[in-house]
């Protein structure tokens, strides 16, 4: 699946949904998970967007994000793979009061090494190599590392039984359609 595959037009669509999903260098399966979020959103003729080949070199990141956050009525984060860039996004579409769906799957971990540069030295660090290496983890947690998000629009799903994780994304993306109708 390329990048594109996100990115491309359907001439019934009526809304879209910025979707914040983590590289598959952090989670192997990730593109399995966008494909099912795809067919999703299309059950409703929702046009999925992500910043996949969307931003230039010459662009300011934040300002992309937010054009494209505010082309949307909606978000769907995943937050397989934990990282910074996850959090702030979600910020800034809370900022932009948009309605999110989060994903997690039930074993999703919260990425600690990606904070740290491609080559993480002990001045850096405080670890030895060896030591850095043996970091592991910690799950997500969102009632804990996200509690202030609340229990609105959060699918934790298994990214063994995608059918089931399907039905579970629809599902909240029908809750949301019918909060923007309100």
């Amino acid at each position: 699946m390329d990048d594109n595959y996100f990115s491309s037009t359907t001439s019934s669509t009526k809304e879209n949904c910025f979707i914040i999903f983590p590289s598959d260098s952090h989670v192997p399966y990730i593109r399995n998970v966008l494909y099912i979020i795809k067919q999703s959103l299309n059950e409703f003729k929702i046009k999925p967007i992500t910043l996949s080949g969307k931003i230039r070199s010459s662009e300011d990141y934040l300002d992309k994000v937010i054009e494209l956050i505010d082309k949307c009525k909606f978000g769907i984060i995943m937050l397989d793979g934990l990282r910074f860039n996850v959090i702030l996004e979600m910020g800034i579409m809370i900022g932009r009061e948009k309605e999110i769906i989060c994903l997690q799957e039930k074993q999703a971990e919260i990425n600690l090494k990606s904070i740290y540069p491609d080559e993480p030295t002990k001045e850096i660090t405080g670890l030895t190599p060896g030591s850095f290496d043996k970091i592991i983890n910690p799950k997500v947690e969102i009632s804990i590392h996200l509690s202030d998000f609340g229990k609105r629009h959060i699918c934790i799903y298994d990214k063994n039984n995608l059918e089931e994780t399907k039905h579970k994304i629809i599902d909240e993306i029908s809750k949301v359609l019918e909060l923007l109708v309100q």
